[in-house]
C-alpha cells in the first residue's frame, strides 16, 4: 500500500533559499510554480511512496532511494527556516508541523507477506530474533537512536522486510553495472542506514554486534555500534 506525501510551505521572504533546495530535489519544477504554490498555500512538491527507484549521486555515484532524497530535501528546508506541513494523503497522517528539528512519520506495524519472508530466508540465514522482527514489520521506518558512548542522537532508516533486499543495493551489489561489489564482506547484511552510512550485522557470527561505517571513505572501516541486534532494536524503540 502506498500514498502521496505532499508538502506545503508557509509564505515568508525566503523564496530564493527554498526554491534552490526544492529544485535540487525536483528540477522539473519551475521557479514560477514553486513561488505560486507557496503564495497560494498549495502543495509545493510531493513524493509518491510507491516510487522505489534509486537515483545516483552526481558526485559519489552512490545510489539513494527517492524517499531518502525527499527527506534530505525536507531537512534542508527546515534548516533554511521553512515552516511546512507534510501530509501522507492516503492515511491522512500529518508527519509534523516542523516546529522542532525532528522529522517523524507515524508508521503502523504491519505483518509481512509470506512470499516476502520466503525470499529473505532463501537469501540469508538470519538470526531468529531478526526474522521475527521482519515478520511483524513489513515497512521501513525512520527512528532516532542514541549512541551509548557519545550520546549523540541520529535519525536512521531501519529497514522493514519489504525493503531489506533492495536495501543492499549500492553496498554488496551494483545495480547499474549488475555486478557484485568485491570489497563488500558477503556476510554483512545492511539492516539500516544513516544518510547512506550502513548499519550491518555479520551473519557468520552467532550473536553478531551491529556494525557501522561511513560511506565515501574509499574503503569500508566498520566499528561496533552496539553489542547485539537486540540492543540496537531497543535503542530504536522497536522492542
Amino acid at each position: 500500500m502506498s500514498g502521496l506525501v505532499t508538502v506545503r510551505i508557509e509564505k515568508d521572504n525566503n523564496y530564493t533559499k527554498y526554491i534552490k533546495i526544492i529544485k535540487e530535489y525536483d528540477n522539473l519544477l519551475s521557479i514560477a510554480q514553486i513561488k505560486k504554490a507557496i503564495d497560494t498555500g498549495d502543495v509545493v512538491f510531493s513524493f509518491d511512496t510507491a516510487d522505489t527507484s534509486l537515483v545516483a549521486d552526481g558526485k559519489t555515484s552512490k545510489l539513494y532511494s527517492r524517499e531518502d532524497l525527499f527527506r534530505k530535501c525536507l531537512k534542508k528546508l527546515k534548516t533554511a527556516g521553512a515552516k511546512m506541513v507534510v501530509t501522507e494523503e492516503e492515511y491522512d497522517i500529518v508527519w509534523e508541523e516542523y516546529s522542532s528539528t525532528k522529522i517523524k512519520k507515524t508508521i503502523k506495524s504491519k505483518k509481512t507477506a509470506a512470499s516476502v519472508m520466503a525470499k529473505i530466508e532463501e537469501r540469508w540465514n538470519l538470526p531468529s530474533s531478526y526474522l521475527e522482527y521482519l515478520r511483524n514489520r513489513a515497512e521501513s521506518q525512520y527512528v532516532e537512536i542514541e549512541n551509548e558512548e557519545t550520546l549523540e542522537r541520529i535519525e536512521i532508516c531501519l529497514y522493514g522486510a519489504k525493503d531489506l533486499i533492495e536495501g543492499q543495493l549500492g553496498y554488496s551489489y551494483n545495480p547499474v553495472e549488475k555486478a557484485v561489489i568485491e570489497d563488500w564482506d558477503p556476510n554483512f547484511v545492511v539492516i539500516a542506514n544513516f544518510d547512506a552510512d550502513p548499519f550491518c550485522i555479520d551473519i557468520s557470527e552467532k550473536n553478531s554486534p551491529v556494525y557501522y561505517a561511513m560511506h565515501g571513505m574509499d574503503e569500508w572501516c566498520f566499528d561496533e555500534y552496539c553489542d547485539s541486534l537486540e540492543t540496537f532494536l531497543k535503542l530504536a524503540g522497536c522492542t
